[in-house]
């Protein structure tokens, strides 16, 4: 009995999310674009995850993740053009609350100093860090971390590591 119970509040959620997130809008295609209404309409189905990788995000444009109420994930990999200002964008909005996976590959602009407002990312539970050339004194990176989010699982690796 307890399947069929199961399966009738699957059916009722799945005509809720059908009806409520998912009303496909040609309109709403027409007035924004394709890429835009997408857009939209992920976020309006819950999505928490953003993979930024290879693209050209730069420092002003974290502005825009500062008030998201839901990021989550955070993907940076192969995104040179931010740096530490950067990760204050996320460390003083929304996201210092919510953020609990970051994952930043080969930026050389990302520096020691990144620590200070990483470690205000109180929900983060990962921090995936891959070369990044300018944390000259690694250990103490991952230390500042780990004692300022002991929850958390620090990664760094070098080149040489």
């Amino acid at each position: 009995m307890k399947g069929v119970f199961t399966l009738k509040i699957y059916s009722l959620r799945r005509r809720i999310a059908e009806r409520l997130s998912n009303r496909f809008n040609e309109k709403r295609i027409n007035e924004i674009g394709p890429d835009l209404a997408c857009l939209e309409w992920l976020m309006e189905c819950g999505s928490t995850e953003i993979d930024a990788s290879d693209s050209a995000i730069a420092n002003e444009g974290f502005k825009y993740f500062r008030d998201l109420r839901h990021l989550e994930v955070l993907k940076m990999n192969f995104c040179d053009y931010f740096d530490d200002d950067a990760i204050r964008e996320l460390a003083l909005g929304r996201p210092a609350a919510t953020l609990r996976d970051i994952e930043i590959v080969l930026n050389p602009s990302v520096s020691d100093g990144a620590v200070y407002w990483l470690s205000r990312l109180t929900a983060l539970r990962r921090a995936h860090f891959y070369f990044l050339p300018y944390v000259s004194n690694r250990q103490w990176f991952i230390r500042q971390l780990k004692l300022a989010l002991p929850r958390s699982e620090v990664i760094l690796f070098s080149r040489n590591s």
